[in-house]
């Protein structure tokens, strides 16, 4: 019968404390996809989506704002506002008529 020595219990607890860490680093890699092919589905689809984004591909990363005194609509992004113009280039407004 073989004596079990020291080194030999060093080099079991490397090896599983290394199939542990790729164990984990598999399963973080596997999340990882689950949650961009998620992300991915969901960009496909038609939920959340305004008039400004094209009816497929990625969104347009502007928001619609609306002057609740004037009706007239402004186009949001990380840049600031701009009007909202239809397609004879006039801005879009909806007037309330009092």
């Amino acid at each position: 019968m073989r004596q079990v020595t020291l080194a030999d219990i060093f080099r079991n607890m490397e090896n599983a404390v290394a199939k542990g860490i790729f164990k984990t680093i598999n399963e973080l890699f596997m999340c990882f996809i689950f949650v961009w092919i998620l992300l991915w589905l969901f960009n496909m689809t038609t939920f959340g989506r305004d008039s400004t984004d094209p009816s497929y591909g990625s969104r347009s990363g502007f928001s619609i704002k609306t002057d609740a005194f004037t009706g007239c609509q402004y186009l949001e992004s990380s840049h600031g506002l701009t009007p909202r113009l239809d397609r004879n280039g006039k801005q879009i407004c909806n007037i309330k008529e009092d």
